[in-house]
């Protein structure tokens, strides 16, 4: 975005990480380490001046040395040249992961913002090898590779969701429920999670008229249509988004897309709906439902907030394999 600094707008930062490592902090935990453009070489939140700066165009090798002893190490390439070892690591099992092998392999990772990338994983995928390497795959002929946590079949996934008010510890509780089961290898999906990952509002603000045609249809489809209860006190509260460049505004959308109606006619049309509840004063009756239609809601619109976290149940035999 325009208010981005400019060396924030992209970013590409390669390296690996160990199995136990939380997937999207490449860098940022003492098992995870990441070369990035700006020449940084990152590892537990550090990131000192490491080697020349990449970017488009240039090709990026990763050496990784397990078998040095006392200390594993790390070295890259760029375009060809070798810029030498970015860091020595001690690659030793931990006591507290013996439970689990794959913890502390070690697999190839990327992080990557608003950057496009090729991999190469072998020499048929025409790697350069340095010397004295081979490729990542080799792991799996070898025998050297430790296979992941994985499941025979999606339906044996496991999905949790966390119901409570506001403030009653789901947060809290999800990620203790994480910490506390490893083996599970959850996923946590929270609100602010998603939050924190939307630029962009798509406000989707069809025509009364369009409206009532789309219920009927649902009516058709599903068989049931939202009480009027329900969308009144929807309506009540509703308001149309604003990006964060506006004054006064405490939104968090960079950008504010009204793909049917446009803001000023949605606001409009808005205001009237609310108007006309507000005359209507009725429970059994809403500008935003039809009328004539039995009307019904499937699940509790009361479950104040809600968190999902997701892992799958491992097989007997591990498949895959970490490096």
């Amino acid at each position: 975005m325009e208010d981005t600094d400019p060396e924030d707008q992209n970013l590409c930062r390669v390296d690996i990480s160990r199995g136990d490592n939380v997937v999207g902090s490449l860098g940022e935990t003492s098992h995870s380490f990441g070369y990035e453009g700006t020449g940084k070489f990152w590892n537990a939140m550090r990131s000192p001046c490491y080697g020349e700066k990449f970017g488009l165009g240039d090709t990026i090798v990763c050496a990784v040395s397990l078998e040095e002893k006392p200390l594993a190490s790390i070295s890259f390439s760029k375009n060809g040249k070798c810029l030498g070892t970015a860091m020595k690591f001690n690659a030793a099992m931990d006591p507290e992961v013996k439970n689990f092998q794959w913890e502390f392999a070690f697999f190839p990772q990327l992080l990557l913002k608003n950057v496009e990338v090729e991999l190469q994983f072998s020499v048929e995928d025409e790697l350069v090898l340095e010397d004295g390497f081979k490729p990542c795959l080799a792991a799996l002929r070898d025998g050297n590779a430790i296979g992941g946590p994985v499941f025979d079949d999606p339906k044996d996934c496991e999905m949790m969701m966390m119901v409570g008010m506001p403030a009653s510890g789901k947060t809290t509780g999800a990620k203790k429920w994480v910490k506390d089961h490893p083996e599970k290898r959850y996923v946590f999906v929270g609100i602010n999670m998603v939050f924190d990952q939307m630029k962009i509002a798509v406000v989707v603000f069809p025509s009364p008229e369009e409206v009532k045609a789309r219920l009927l249809q649902r009516f058709d489809d599903l068989g049931f249509l939202v009480h009027a209860k329900i969308m009144n006190e929807l309506l009540a509260t509703f308001v149309l988004p604003v990006s964060k460049d506006v004054t006064c505004s405490d939104e968090f959308f960079d950008e504010v897309m009204f793909v049917e109606l446009n803001r000023d006619e949605s606001h409009n049309v808005l205001e009237e709906m609310k108007q006309e509840e507000s005359d209507l004063n009725s429970n059994d009756s809403s500008p935003y439902s039809c009328k004539n239609f039995d009307e019904s809601y499937p699940f509790s619109p009361n479950y104040g907030g809600s968190h999902v976290l997701l892992c799958p149940t491992l097989s007997p035999q591990y498949k895959g394999a970490s490096t």
